[in-house]
C-alpha cells in the first residue's frame, strides 16, 4: 500500500491545481484538523482532490503506480483492489476468481488502488458514495468524448422511458440514475465501450434457438461430455455450496462464451456472448443444471480446439462495439422480403438466417454486395416487412457465408447485427426492377 506521506503529497498537489474549480481555501483549512473527524460529505469533498479513476491517465499517479507495482513484485502475489472488478474483472472471462491482471498505468487509479486501502473509513466512502465516480465520468467525458461521451449518452438513450420530471439534465447524473449508481454506470461504460480481448471456452447451442438477451438469465441443462468437462473445470476451485445450487456472489462468478442462434460452423467475426454462472448444481453423474446471465457481446477473432477435451473449443474474442457505419456505408442496398411468408418468422438480432436467392434482381443485388470492397463483412439492409419506405423497420445485416452457383442463384448465410429504421429510401432508376438504396438509423 502506498505510504500516507505519498498520499498527502498527492492531495496537496491537487489542491493547488484544482483550487480554481473548487473553494480550496475552505478545504485547506479543513485539512488542518484530523480528516476522519469531519463529516462524510466533507471527507468525500477532500478526497475528490486526490481521486482519479482508471483511464484518466493523470501524471501525478505515475509515482503511486510504480509504488504499487513494486509492492506486487515484492510480495510476489497480485494485490487485490476492492474495486478491481470495475476495471478488469470482465477481462477474466474464463476464470472463477477475481484477480488483477495486466495492470497498467492506464488502468490504475487512486480511486481503485489507493484510497480504499488507506483506512476502513475511506473504503466505506469509496464504496458507498457515487459522487467520486460521477465526477470521474464528467472529467472523462470531456477528455474522451468518443468513448465516454458516447457511452454515457447511449446508457441514457437506451433507458429513456425511465425519465420523469425529476430527471437531471446532467448526462452523468442521468447515467447514474439509469444504472442505479455512479459506480455501476462507470463499470458499464468500461465493459461496453472500452476495448478488450480475452480467451474463454465456447458453448455452442446451435442455430435452432434464439440468441440470448443481455441481462436476462436463463437455464441450461449440461449433458454433452465436453461441456460437462468445461463446467467441472470452471467450478473446480469454487466452494461446495456453489456446486450444489446456491446463488453465486458477484463479482468473481465463473464465465464462459455462449453462442446461440447461429448456424454451424462459427466463423471469425460472429457475435457471441460472455456469460456468468449465477447458479450451478452438479449431479453425481457429472451432468449439471446452471443458470447463466449474458453480460457482454463480443466478436470471435479466432478459435482452437482444446487438447483432450472432447472437442471443446476455446475462442479469442473482442468487445462487440455499438454498430456504426463507415463513410462508404452511409447508403446501402436494400434487400426487400416478406419475412413472415418467406421465412416464417421475423429475423432476430444476432441470429443467422439462410436466404435462397433465385430472382434475377436479387441475384444482381447479391453480386453487388459481394463485390463491395470493405474491411468489414459485406453489409446490406433487410426490409423484413416487404415495405421500403422512410420510417419502416429494418435490420442491418452482415454476410457470414455466401455460395454463388454457376447459374447465378445463391445461398447466403446472414446475421442481423443491429435494428433500425429506413431513411431516405430511393428506388434506383430503370431498368433496376425495383431495387432500392437507403440509409438506416440504428436504434
Amino acid at each position: 500500500m502506498p505510504s500516507l506521506k505519498a498520499l498527502k503529497r498527492n492531495i496537496s498537489g491537487r489542491f493547488r491545481r484544482r483550487g480554481k474549480e473548487k473553494n480550496s481555501n475552505e478545504l485547506v483549512a479543513a485539512t488542518s484538523f484530523p480528516l476522519l473527524s469531519l463529516s462524510d460529505d466533507l471527507i468525500i469533498h477532500v478526497l475528490s482532490f486526490a481521486s482519479s479513476a482508471p483511464f484518466e491517465c493523470i501524471d501525478d499517479d505515475e509515482a503511486l503506480y510504480k509504488d504499487h507495482v513494486s509492492l506486487v513484485a515484492k510480495n510476489n502475489t497480485p494485490y487485490l483492489s476492492p474495486f478491481q472488478p470495475i476495471v478488469g474483472n470482465y477481462q477474466q472471462a474464463a476464470r472463477g476468481r477475481v484477480e488483477e491482471s495486466k495492470l497498467t498505468a492506464n488502468s490504475f487509479g487512486t480511486l481503485t488502488h489507493v484510497l480504499p486501502v488507506v483506512c476502513k473509513k475511506f473504503y466505506e466512502l469509496c464504496y458507498q458514495s457515487d459522487h467520486l465516480w460521477k465526477e470521474a465520468m464528467e472529467r472523462l467525458s470531456v477528455a474522451s468524448s468518443t468513448v465516454w461521451g458516447l457511452g454515457i449518452s447511449q446508457i441514457v438513450a437506451t433507458k429513456h422511458s425511465q425519465r420523469d420530471a425529476s430527471f437531471s439534465s446532467n448526462p452523468c447524473e442521468q447515467a447514474a440514475v439509469v444504472c442505479e449508481g455512479g459506480k455501476n454506470a462507470f463499470q458499464r461504460i468500461v465493459e461496453v465501450y472500452q476495448p478488450f480481448t480475452t480467451t474463454a471456452p465456447l458453448f455452442l447451442m446451435g442455430g435452432n434457438h434464439d440468441a440470448p438477451v443481455l441481462q436476462q438469465s436463463f437455464n441450461l441443462n449440461i449433458l454433452e461430455p465436453r461441456y460437462r468437462l468445461m463446467i467441472s473445470q470452471l467450478m473446480q476451485s469454487r466452494p461446495l455450496s456453489d456446486k450444489e445450487g446456491s446463488w453465486i456472489a458477484s463479482p468473481g462468478r465463473p464465465r464462459f462464451l455462449f453462442s446461440s442462434g447461429l448456424s454451424s460452423p462459427l466463423t471469425e467475426g460472429d457475435p457471441v456472448f460472455l456469460v456468468e454462472i449465477q447458479r450451478c448444481k452438479i449431479k453425481h453423474n457429472g451432468r449439471a443444471l446452471i443458470t447463466i446471465l449474458p453480460i457482454l457481446q463480443t466478436r470471435i477473432q479466432s478459435m482452437q480446439m482444446r487438447p483432450n477435451s472432447c472437442a471443446l473449443l476455446d475462442a479469442t474474442v473482442q468487445t462487440f462495439k455499438r454498430c456504426t457505419l463507415g463513410d462508404d456505408e452511409l447508403r446501402l442496398p436494400v434487400f426487400c422480403i416478406s419475412a413472415l411468408s418467406e421465412l416464417g418468422h421475423i429475423p432476430q438480432l444476432h441470429s443467422s438466417i439462410e436466404l435462397v436467392v433465385q430472382q434475377e434482381r436479387r441475384r444482381r443485388l447479391v453480386r453487388e454486395i459481394m463485390d463491395t470492397e470493405s474491411t468489414n463483412r459485406p453489409r446490406f439492409i433487410l426490409a423484413p416487412t416487404g415495405i421500403v419506405d422512410t420510417g419502416e423497420a429494418a435490420l442491418l445485416m452482415e454476410v457470414r457465408k455466401c455460395l454463388i452457383h454457376p447459374d447465378g442463384t445463391a445461398n447466403i448465410d446472414v446475421v442481423a447485427i443491429a435494428k433500425g429504421r429506413l431513411r431516405d429510401a430511393i428506388e434506383r432508376p430503370a431498368p433496376s426492377d425495383k431495387l432500392y438504396d437507403a440509409s438506416i438509423d440504428i436504434l
